[in-house]
């Protein structure tokens, strides 16, 4: 593989983990701030997904020194399917925390009105 093509997964692998740890961090500020479902689902989702993005990487390069295409293959997938299992907890949470939000601006804009 050519030495740019190499740049270029290198550098949208750190873009990438850069994001995560910034949601990261604003996850577990909300957790600290108010611990409800949707914060804690925030935060695993968030985690979880960092993780395998890390280990994700490495696991890969692994592979693909010493083991064959199709195993390659297989743990390819295994990797998108729990990406997407993680992602799908974080928007639960995230789903959960603007419904929250929701309701709560709500009353406070009724109750205003009285």
């Amino acid at each position: 593989m050519s030495e740019s093509y190499v740049s270029y997964f290198i550098a949208s692998n750190v873009l990438t983990i850069l994001s995560q740890i910034c949601v990261w961090v604003v996850c577990l500020l909300l957790i600290l701030q108010k611990r409800t479902l949707s914060s804690i689902l925030l935060l695993l989702g968030s985690t979880l997904f960092t993780l395998s993005s890390v280990l994700g990487i490495f696991i890969q390069a692994f592979l693909a020194r010493t083991s064959e295409p199709e195993t390659l293959l297989k743990y390819n997938g295994i990797l998108a399917l729990s990406t997407a299992l993680f992602y799908a907890i974080f928007a639960i949470g995230f789903v959960i925390f603007i419904l929250n939000y929701l309701k709560f601006s709500r009353e406070v804009s009724h109750s205003s009105s009285l």
